[in-house]
Formats: structure tokens, sequence, C-alpha cells
């Protein structure tokens, strides 16, 4: 989503060198200085990646509310876990992994199989956030949806590939609530239909 809305020609990247630009161990002034300045000079929105919500809390409260819309996507719980732990290196499955981090899986070298994912699911395998269990899904979405006082526009991945047309529109009329600013239609937003992302082993 990141990646298509700042191929908008009304858009671009807040900083041309991090998706995820959170306010955090640098200074006011430098994070400030850190954002993309043809934005200004050509009045375009700045499109940030940035997931972690009290950096984005922090940044509203300092900034005194500005125009904005905060975009918070949701997708199929299954799905999402069936992805993380394809996805993701787990330390509690795999021996050589750094426990400090987290990392991708390498192709041939770590086993992922559906199977293996419903065993340990049965079993309760205790494999830290990588494997679900009923505590961690139940309110995987509401609960960091109510941590937070901002004002967030929840939006389902699915609509990006099966109601692409009311996806635009509910972003639309955000943006225009917001920030008053009218967005055309995307030119490459049909591109997305065709696109499917960690859903399998490939």
């Amino acid at each position: 989503l990141y990646n298509l809305l700042s191929k908008h020609p009304q858009m671009t990247e807040a900083n041309p060198k991090t998706k995820e630009y959170c306010f955090g161990n640098i200074s006011v002034l430098n994070y400030l200085k850190g954002f993309k300045k043809a934005a200004i000079q050509n009045d375009l929105l700045l499109i940030n990646g940035c997931i972690d919500l009290r950096a984005n809390s922090m940044f509203n409260l300092l900034l005194r509310q500005p125009k904005s819309v905060y975009l918070f996507m949701v997708r199929d719980i299954a799905e999402l876990e069936w992805a993380k732990y394809n996805f993701w290196c787990n330390g509690f499955l795999d021996s050589d992994c750094d426990m400090k981090g987290f990392h991708w899986t390498i192709l041939g070298k770590h086993s992922r199989s559906p199977k293996d994912f419903h065993q340990k699911i049965l079993q309760k395998f205790k494999g830290g956030a990588l494997i679900p269990h009923q505590n961690s899904v139940q309110n995987y979405f509401t609960s960091k949806i109510n941590s937070t006082d901002i004002n967030l526009t929840v939006l389902s991945s699915e609509m990006l590939k099966h109601k692409i047309e009311k996806f635009w529109s509910m972003l639309t009329f955000e943006t225009k609530k917001q920030t008053m600013v009218t967005l055309r239609w995307h030119p490459h937003l049909e591109e997305l239909k065709t696109k499917v992302i960690n859903s399998s082993n490939q």
C-alpha cells in the first residue's frame, strides 16, 4: 500500500531513505529536517509507513493535530498468521535464528509446511509471537486500535483485491475530510488486483 500510494501523482514519500519514518531517537529538529522538501515545493501529500502508534501519537501531539489521514490496514487473521510463520525466522523453531531480532526465513534452509503449522497450533507450541493461539488472535486488531487516541481509518487489505473501488472511495473521502485535498483516481490501482502477497511458501 505504501509503495502504491507513493506513486500517486499527488503524493510522495515523507523520507526518501526509509519507509517507516517514525519519531523516536532523534531530536525534533532533525526529525522535521528529514521530511522530503520536494513535497512542500510541489504541494504534495507526504506518505509515511510508520507503524508505531505511540510514535505517531507523539508526533500528532507535537504538531498539534496536523492535517493527516491515519490508515490502519487489517487482513484475514488466518492469512496473516500463516504469512508470519512463513516469512520470519523463529528462534523457537530454527536453531540458527538470532533471538534479539527478526530475520527472514531462507528457502531451503528453514522448513515450513501447512501440516507443521497446523500441528504446532493444536499442540499450543510456544513459538513466541509467530505461532498463534486463542488469546493472541481474538483481539489482535481491536487491541491495537483501542490503544491509541488517534483517529484511525480502518481498511481491509482484501479490499485492495476484491473491492478496490470502495477502498479508493473511502481513502478519498477521508483525505478530503482531513486535509481538504481532492485525490484523483490512482493510475496504477488496477494492478493490485493481480498481486498476491505472502499467501504461500513462495
